[in-house]
């Protein structure tokens, strides 16, 4: 991704989400730039630059586009926040793999 925007993003720390997080569904409503964007921000991670920092972004890209996968086939909201820890956990347990 090329862009040079500044945003939120974090080396996977613990999550808290649940369904009734106001915005967290929003997120896969925006188009794919905009869509990470607002997961990073839903997830509070702190700020990053893309260029910069490959390692976050690739975390970011891998975390949406799993969650993504579910949206697209239907998954249940409460499923996805589960999927979203899950994916998270593994990316924590497998730095620099």
């Amino acid at each position: 991704m090329t862009s040079r925007v500044k945003h939120s993003a974090s080396h996977t720390g613990s999550v808290a989400l649940s369904v009734s997080r106001p915005n967290f569904h929003l997120t896969f409503t925006f188009q794919r730039d905009e869509g990470r964007l607002e997961l990073a921000h839903e997830l509070d991670w702190p700020p990053f630059d893309e260029d910069e920092d490959m390692r976050t972004s690739i975390k970011l890209d891998t975390l949406y586009d799993s969650l993504m996968f579910c949206v697209n086939k239907g998954f249940r909201w409460e499923y996805i926040i589960n999927i979203t820890h899950m994916v998270l956990q593994v990316l924590e347990e497998t730095p620099g793999k």
